[in-house]
């Protein structure tokens, strides 16, 4: 058994001694094969042709670069910024009670606002302002009539008369919104 352990040892150390022979001279005799040959050299006209067409594209393969990041830029990166701005904004106004920034708002009397400006020119800032005021509205809505109601009078009203007829009277009427509306009757009209 002592002559057979031996033997295997020796083997192994033998074999491990040739593969760093092998290993040492391989790249030595592979060089004494086959000569490494010098590359070919171009001549200045080509290297500067080829020059050329490298620069053109690295230009270009850039330029789309440039593009990507750009896209990238305004599809993604943006928006977050956008995104993370906002999110701070709403809990600044959270913390600091300031919540009725976040809504989004409506306009009052808007379309009265329309309406006051093509009625009357010459008005004071006061009587604008009390064109603009709207009532409040009631807290208890009115309750739901079950019953329906009579049928409505309809009134057809006459012709106007013209603005130099005799005995005409101009009435007006001023709306709730602000808005007068002006009419000409005759005095013989009835208004039954």
């Amino acid at each position: 058994v002592k002559d057979a352990v031996r033997l295997a040892g020796r083997g192994l150390l033998v074999l491990g001694v040739l593969t760093w022979i092998s290993s040492c001279l391989y790249p030595k005799l592979k060089s004494y094969l086959s000569p490494v040959t010098p590359p070919s050299v171009e001549g200045p006209a080509q290297d500067a042709h080829s020059r050329f067409k490298q620069e053109k594209a690295r230009r270009d393969q850039q330029h789309q670069h440039s593009v990507k990041s750009d896209k990238y830029l305004e599809a993604v990166v943006k928006p977050r910024q956008e995104a993370v701005l906002r999110k701070r904004e709403e809990d600044f106004y959270r913390m600091t009670g300031q919540s009725w920034k976040l809504s989004q708002g409506f306009t009052l009397g808007g379309e009265e606002e329309m309406l006051a400006n093509t009625d009357a020119i010459d008005e004071t800032p006061n009587q604008r302002a009390a064109k603009k005021r709207k009532e409040l509205e009631a807290v208890n809505s009115a309750p739901v009539q079950t019953q329906l109601s009579k049928d409505k009078k309809i009134i057809t009203l006459p012709d106007e008369p013209s603005e130099d007829a005799t005995g005409v009277v101009k009435i007006a009427l001023r709306c709730p919104s602000g808005r007068t509306v002006r009419r000409r009757f005759l005095k013989t009209c009835r208004s039954t």
